[in-house]
């Protein structure tokens, strides 16, 4: 027992000495990040009473500009609205409709960058918003980690009022607002 004792505790230093995620700032060197397909995705998600509403999309490219003290210069990024998923076809053929993205019209959802900032971990991203031709300014919140020498994560959250774009399906019963969250992996070019 005290051998096992003693071996847990010699383990101790090894973890306390562990290397935690650096804070983007420690890697965010000034450049432009691109995009990874794979890391990278955008979710919408809409509450009710009855239940909730999520649905995925893929990106279809973009890019993200920085200086030299972490403040995003510029940037934008495409996602692919008819590739929308979800966890039914209801939900897929709901969202995919002219009253949800009408992804037959808008085939995609674009954001592009015009203030924000990636500093100690912490990643604000401001910027206009498309979704159905109509453009509203969003701000997204959320924490950004360093991915080796070049690379880049983070995962954004924002909060929009879906009619103000003209997504309207699901109203009155499915709330107005929309949870925007966008994981984004990126390497420096």
């Amino acid at each position: 027992m005290i051998r096992t004792l003693l071996a847990a505790l010699a383990i101790v230093p090894l973890i306390l000495a562990a290397p935690a995620p650096a804070p983007a700032d420690a890697q965010a060197a000034a450049g432009t990040y691109r995009i990874v397909p794979d890391s990278t995705a955008a979710r919408m998600t809409v509450r009710s009473f009855v239940g909730t509403i999520r649905a995925e999309m893929p990106p279809k490219g973009g890019s993200i500009t920085l200086d030299g003290n972490g403040r995003v210069t510029g940037g934008s990024a495409v996602f692919d609205a008819t590739r929308i998923s979800g966890p039914a076809d209801a939900v897929k053929r709901l969202l995919s409709g002219g009253d949800g993205l009408d992804v037959q019209r808008f085939p995609e959802i674009r954001f592009v960058a015009t203030a924000g900032r990636i500093e100690g971990g912490r990643a604000v991203l401001e910027g206009n918003l498309t979704i159905k031709g109509t453009t509203r300014q969003v701000r997204f919140d959320g924490d950004a980690v360093r991915e080796g020498q070049r690379g880049l994560s983070a995962r954004l959250e924002a909060t929009i009022d879906r009619t103000a774009f003209g997504v309207t399906a699901g109203r009155p019963i499915y709330s107005r607002n929309a949870e925007l969250r966008i994981r984004l992996g990126m390497t420096r070019r």
